[in-house]
């Protein structure tokens, strides 16, 4: 799956005049017609999605571009010290 930038896709939502919120919904109505599963988030809303504690779910999370880098950095060093965690 490619990946468009958040600068590239605030320029096309302007051209295209369309709201953050309406563009959101175009996007999920396409996902769903394609039968593709979608999550968002803006400012004022979290997103909550069930990850297992495991090597192989934190490396895809990590990986797969869907954390800010902050977030990104605190889950490794959740499983860097995990054992200390979970004791």
């Amino acid at each position: 799956m490619s990946r468009t930038s958040p600068d590239r896709i605030r320029e096309l939502r302007l051209l295209a005049g369309l709201s953050q919120r309406d563009l959101a919904e175009r996007v999920n109505e396409l996902a769903r017609q394609q039968g593709l599963r979608t999550t968002a988030a803006s400012a004022d809303t979290v997103v909550a999605e069930r990850v297992p504690f495991t090597a192989d779910a934190i490396s895809e999370l990590l990986t797969g571009g869907r954390l800010a880098p902050a977030g990104a950095g605190c889950v490794e060093l959740a499983w860097r010290h995990r054992e200390q965690l979970l004791s």
